[in-house]
């Protein structure tokens, strides 16, 4: 199958995919993270939330350690917009290259 035939593929986003169990269901695990306090500025500035709330609802999560170990990809997003999209540039080229070799 060449490049141009290849499949195109779904990107789910599902913050909470292994609290829900929900990970038997797709093929490849993608894991964004950052740092916990640049996670926990960045709830706290998009839901308006005090750090207090922002850590509860972070600590309710499964640990981004546990998350590694379960994920295929992980991918840093501790710097800028642009630089996270350059990097999922590269994990998608990647992802549809491996849909291409089976």
């Amino acid at each position: 199958m060449s490049e141009d035939e290849a499949e195109p593929f779904i990107v789910l986003e599902a913050p909470v995919l292994f609290e829900y169990g929900f990970e038997e269901y797709v093929d490849y695990i993608l894991l964004i993270t950052a740092d916990e306090e640049i996670i926990l500025d960045r709830v706290m500035a998009r839901d308006n939330c005090s750090l207090e709330e922002a850590k509860a609802r972070y600590g309710s999560q499964i640990s981004q350690d546990r998350k590694r170990e379960m994920s295929d990809i992980c991918v840093d997003n501790s710097g800028s917009i642009e630089e996270l999209e350059e990097k999922l540039e590269r994990v998608f080229l990647h992802i549809k290259l491996q849909i291409i070799c089976r």
